[in-house]
Formats: structure tokens, C-alpha cells, sequence
């Protein structure tokens, strides 16, 4: 029965000791936060300076009024994230009328540039922000 404790222990031990501790993993956010009274679809561009739609449709974000929700994160700093994601200084948001959305495929809203607003805002913006974009 002692061998068995003793076994168990050791085995417990080595699973305890490969774990990554909860405080050495780091999680760094750019958010969004919506201060209007209306909800708000949006999705980031890497490819600034291009500023027109993606020919496929990428993923669209819908957001509530009122609310938060993270438009990019990460286990490495916002900086360094920054510098290797995105082909120049530069986030690249696009926000929709979430009922544009809704009625018009993809194809309709890109040929048409059915957007509601297009921001940019370079890693010194964000960084002055604290990481934080407000809408309006």
C-alpha cells in the first residue's frame, strides 16, 4: 500500500511540476467598446493600406450597446503582437449597420462599400488608449 501512495505521489508531483502556472501566462486585449445606443457589427483589416473589402467574406463581429468585447488578443504584449500581425503601423476597423448585415449577401455589401465608418488607428493610437477603441 505504501509503494502505491508513493507511486501515486511521484506521479502527481511530475504532472504539478510540467504545468504552466496560471500567473506566467500572460493575456494582452485590444478591445472595442460601444458607447452608442445601437448595436454594431465590425471586423479588423490587417491589410492597411488597402482599405477596400475583402473579396470573402471575414468574420463579423456583432456588438450590443453598451457593451465591450475584444477585438484582438493574444498570450504576447499588444506591441509585439502589433509588429507581427499587421503589414504596417496601422489597424484597419470597419463598422457596419448590423441590419446591412443581415439583408445583404456579401458580394452586395463590398461592391457597394456598405459600411457605416472606417477607422484607422495606428499602434501609438491604441497605445495612448490603452489598448481600448471607443465607438462613436
Amino acid at each position: 500500500m505504501k509503494k502505491f501512495v508513493f507511486i501515486i505521489l511521484i506521479i502527481f508531483t511530475s504532472i504539478c511540476s510540467t504545468c504552466i502556472k496560471h500567473s506566467d501566462v500572460y493575456e494582452y486585449t485590444i478591445w472595442i467598446k460601444n458607447n452608442s445606443n445601437q448595436p454594431i457589427s465590425y471586423f479588423v483589416s490587417r491589410g492597411y493600406p488597402d482599405t477596400t473589402l475583402s473579396l470573402d467574406k471575414p468574420y463579423i463581429s456583432k456588438l450590443v450597446t453598451q457593451a465591450r468585447d475584444f477585438v484582438l488578443t493574444d498570450t504576447e504584449r499588444q506591441d509585439i503582437y502589433f509588429r507581427k500581425e499587421f503589414t504596417s503601423d496601422t489597424l484597419l476597423l470597419f463598422i457596419f449597420n448590423p441590419d446591412t448585415i443581415n439583408k445583404y449577401d456579401w458580394e452586395t455589401i463590398r461592391k457597394g462599400y456598405k459600411i457605416m465608418e472606417k477607422r484607422t488607428y495606428s499602434k501609438t493610437d491604441l497605445e495612448k488608449a490603452n489598448w481600448y477603441i471607443y465607438y462613436p
